[in-house]
């Protein structure tokens, strides 16, 4: 009996290398896992950067038409302000020449009276 058991204990050649070839499956099995999962991480890091980078560029887009808003705004006022300006400057040319002529005016007519009073006498 020892020896049919023994005999149960040792393998044969064939018994050896099918287990090796199982062992040797299964690695095979457990690396492509490893690589389809290595690969779905590989891509949702892709898929992240992408979205990080559109989201980037959606921002400096959005920047960049504030930017231009702001612009423009800044560009209505002042072109407000110098036309306002511009008035202003002829409002004052205006009232100036309006001035010189009442002054020019007054003096025309004190002068006459100078003369006239002058003349009585």
């Amino acid at each position: 009996m020892a020896d049919s058991r023994q005999s149960c204990r040792v393998k044969t050649a064939a018994e050896t290398k099918s287990d090796q070839l199982y062992l040797a499956q299964t690695e095979i099995r457990q690396l492509k896992e490893t690589l389809a999962s290595l690969r779905d991480e590989l891509e949702k890091m892709a898929n992240a950067r992408d979205e990080a980078v559109q989201r980037a560029v959606a921002a400096a887009h959005d920047e960049a038409r504030q930017l231009q808003n702001t612009i423009q705004t800044l560009r209505e006022q002042l072109e407000a302000v110098m036309h306002a300006k511009q008035e202003a400057v002829q409002s004052a040319l205006t009232t100036h020449r309006d001035e010189t002529r009442q002054l020019q005016a007054t003096i025309a007519t004190l002068r006459e009276k100078l003369e006239a009073h002058g003349t009585q006498r």
